[in-house]
């Protein structure tokens, strides 16, 4: 499986022509666009706010259950700018995904440029 791939360090090659990975290389504190979107590549797709808090779903670093808040919150953001932004993780289109799973000031800490986590879990 391409999670364990990662997690093992084994290089784990993407459907993508000539894109290959390795754990060591997303697991950096500073993961890249491109990290993010590989990982994204991995992940199930169509996932609601509520599929990605859901501790039975593996959404591979998009998971939310055993996060903080916070980081749960990021990464839901993150999975939803990837997906293009879709209405079903914004119901009120305000441009804040998953907002009613989490409080207003883990939310507005986020968008306000707080601490965000920057590694990538599996």
């Amino acid at each position: 499986m391409a999670w364990r791939d990662l997690q093992e360090g084994r290089p784990h090659k993407s459907p993508t022509p000539g894109v290959t990975a390795r754990a060591h290389s997303w697991n950096n504190p500073f993961p890249s666009v491109a990290a993010l979107r590989y990982v994204y590549h991995l992940a199930p797709k169509g996932l609601s706010c509520a599929d990605l808090a859901d501790p039975n779903i593996n959404a591979g670093p998009f998971s939310g259950s055993g996060r903080p808040p916070a980081d749960a919150f990021f990464y839901s953001m993150v999975y939803w700018s990837l997906e293009g932004r879709p209405d079903r993780m914004d119901l009120d289109h305000n441009g804040i995904p998953c907002e009613a799973l989490y409080d207003a000031e883990e939310i507005e800490a986020i968008l306000e440029g707080g601490p965000v986590p920057l590694y990538i879990r599996y």
